[in-house]
């Protein structure tokens, strides 16, 4: 019999041992659903995020790209697909292209990238238009292209 007396006590430690847990994963749920919603809430607020980055640093860009020797600027990415644009985490993917006497001027090339960087307040990864153009991945070559839209021309 004293067996059958430690079930009981057993079963209801479990009893509770399960609510407890039940509780902390109703919790754990209840909070991964707030930051989806929150997530969703900030992108939907931000919009798309990137063009509003974007429109509100226009002049500071075009600014920019005239002080570097930038002739013409580009978005591409998931910053120009917007479907898959994470205003959290993405970064920017821009095309440059730079005038002859900057060209291959690998000083100016990392000051602008950096100057970008600091202006948007978010990585960038900084690609010459050309450096694709001539890229042997035709795949790569052609969807870059195809997805690139003139920010600044």
């Amino acid at each position: 019999m004293e067996g059958r007396a430690c079930k009981p006590v057993e079963a209801r430690a479990v009893g509770r041992e399960y609510a407890r847990c039940a509780a902390e994963q109703m919790q754990t749920n209840r909070a991964i659903h707030r930051s989806t919603q929150e997530a969703a809430h900030v992108r939907a607020h931000i919009g798309d995020g990137v063009d509003a980055i974007l429109t509100t640093h226009r002049a500071a860009l075009r600014d920019l790209c005239r002080r570097h020797g930038v002739v013409r600027l580009e978005v591409f990415g998931s910053a120009a697909r917007r479907r898959d644009y994470d205003p959290l985490r993405s970064d920017i993917d821009l095309l440059v292209t730079f005038a002859p006497e900057v060209r291959n001027d690998l000083a100016a090339f990392a000051a602008f990238h950096d100057a970008v960087e600091t202006l948007l307040g978010r990585p960038v990864d900084l690609v010459e238009r050309e450096a694709v153009e001539a890229s042997r991945n035709a795949l790569r070559r052609r969807r870059i292209l195809a997805e690139a839209e003139p920010l600044l021309s």
